[in-house]
């Protein structure tokens, strides 16, 4: 049992549960070459959706290709690992400037598309590490991509919503869907299915607890199932907890919810600064907060850059 994302193959696809009808929509646009958006907050499954996506478009013989849009630093490194995927050798070696290289890339993926005759291809974008790109992409390009025979399906953060739709980008995604969260019945599936060790009456206390976010619930259950954690001591720690979120306020409580999702944040991440709407100094500022009340732990870590960082994470309840 682990909070893994589930993949693009028939034995995760059994694991696939409470996203049917939405995947479903998601399907029937992208036949009819729709582009569609599908948002949802952290742990909500958005990976989960476009791999289950990506492996029931396959088993209709289409050109399916799945990309981790976090792993490109722009529109430019975005659509290069497009065109990679799809089998164009020749780049943008000549090309001057951002605008020109996306064109150039546009053009090659045109020409890759036409000499391989697939059809309509659907490419499945796993959010964009930085949103602002996907107006360069899918606002100031807009009709030059819709020239490519693509359907695009592209996941964003609930937060990123006006980001990604700002016009002219509005009308290149005809079909925005929302991962809401999941009911108590399909709460219930997913601990079943992911984590059958547990008894009715603890999945009933997980899935009160839960909020309908499967990241959250699967986190849940390796408390008790790991950690060795009662669930009844776990929802009296929930109550006290939510008790002490209450008290801290609104920013405070915001600041949290973005530790949880994340992980571990810094308070220097552009990305968590950019949701928040917040300077480096209110953020530092509100997660002294946090670890005055015990919310939060604070760790340091090597950075890729070479410089150890300083992160926080949320302590269990």
């Amino acid at each position: 049992m682990n909070g893994r994302p589930l993949l693009d193959n028939a034995l995760d696809g059994q694991l696939f549960v409470g996203r049917e009808e939405l995947t479903e929509h998601a399907l029937r646009a992208v036949r009819q070459g729709v582009n569609v958006l599908l948002v949802g907050p952290r742990g909500s499954g958005k990976t989960s959706t476009l791999h289950r996506l990506a492996h029931l478009v396959r088993q209709r013989s289409v050109l399916t290709v799945i990309l981790d849009g976090r792993a490109a630093e722009d529109a430019v490194d975005l659509l290069g690992l497009l065109a990679w995927r799809l089998g164009v050798t020749e780049l943008t070696r000549h090309a001057q400037g951002q605008t020109e290289r996306l064109l150039t890339l546009i053009e090659s993926v045109e020409e890759r598309l036409r000499s391989i005759g697939k059809g309509t291809v659907v490419a499945l974008i796993d959010e964009l590490a930085r949103p602002e790109e996907a107006q360069k992409l899918f606002g100031q390009l807009r009709d030059d991509l819709w020239r490519l025979p693509i359907a695009w399906v592209v996941s964003a953060d609930e937060t990123d919503r006006a980001t990604y739709l700002k016009p002219p980008a509005d009308a290149f995604f005809a079909r925005v869907l929302s991962l809401e969260p999941l009911d108590e019945q399909a709460s219930h599936a997913l601990l079943k299915q992911r984590a059958p060790e547990l008894d009715e009456g603890a999945m009933a206390v997980l899935v009160l607890q839960g909020g309908g976010n499967p990241r959250t619930l699967i986190r849940l259950a390796q408390q008790v199932l790991l950690d060795g954690v009662d669930p009844a001591q776990l929802l009296g720690a929930s109550l006290r907890q939510a008790q002490v979120l209450h008290q801290v306020g609104e920013p405070a409580r915001r600041l949290y919810d973005e530790v949880v999702a994340s992980g571990a944040v810094s308070m220097s991440e552009p990305g968590l600064l950019r949701r928040l709407g917040w300077t480096r100094p209110r953020a530092q500022q509100v997660i002294t907060t946090l670890l005055s009340a015990g919310l939060v732990e604070a760790a340091i870590e090597p950075s890729s850059r070479g410089r150890p960082r300083k992160v926080y994470r949320a302590l269990p309840p």
